[in-house]
């Protein structure tokens, strides 16, 4: 398990390092102008965005957290 722990972190360093590469090489938002100009690429941003709501939609509901702040 140990083992793993150490992988994902130098996984997380290394994407971490290529995102600084990428943001200093090529403008964000003209990236992103390109990108959602494909259907392949709003498909994707929207299974992203997508993903992401329902994923915290369930953990909602099976922890619901929201009530204790009510």
């Amino acid at each position: 398990m140990e083992t793993i722990r150490w992988l994902a972190l130098l996984m997380l360093i290394l994407f971490a390092g290529y995102t600084v590469h990428a943001s200093r090489t090529e403008s964000f938002g003209k990236s992103v102008k390109t990108v959602l100009a494909l259907k392949w690429g709003r498909q994707v941003t929207i299974d992203l965005y997508l993903g992401l709501f329902l994923f915290n939609f369930f953990v909602y509901l099976n922890e619901g957290l929201v009530s204790h702040f009510v």
